[in-house]
């Protein structure tokens, strides 16, 4: 599972579990910023996958500024654990904050 996001692109490599790798992103998530708001409006589901429509405001520890921002997490599943994590954002607003 790959991470692109605040803290640029990660990869967990072949020897880290997925449940690591998704520790390690909420990890370095928590230390980057303070989550003010995460509201999940949406759940879609269909066969392997689940789409999750979220806004979310946080402010970035390093400057902080603040972000406002409408998101979309995909979960897709393979035999009942996690197999791809994806985070569609406004990447300009989330650069923004951190610049």
């Amino acid at each position: 599972m790959d991470r692109a996001g605040p803290g640029g692109r990660h990869s967990g490599g072949r020897n880290v579990s997925r449940q690591g790798r998704a520790g390690r992103f909420f990890a370095t998530l928590g230390e980057e910023v303070e989550i003010h708001r995460f509201e999940p409006h949406e759940f879609i589901a269909q066969d392997d996958h689940v789409v999750v429509l979220i806004s979310s405001e946080a402010t970035v520890k390093r400057t902080g500024r603040k972000v406002t921002d409408h998101l979309a997490h995909i979960w897709t599943f393979r035999g009942g654990k996690l197999a791809r994590f994806e985070v569609f954002s406004d990447t300009a607003a989330i650069v923004a904050a951190y610049s």
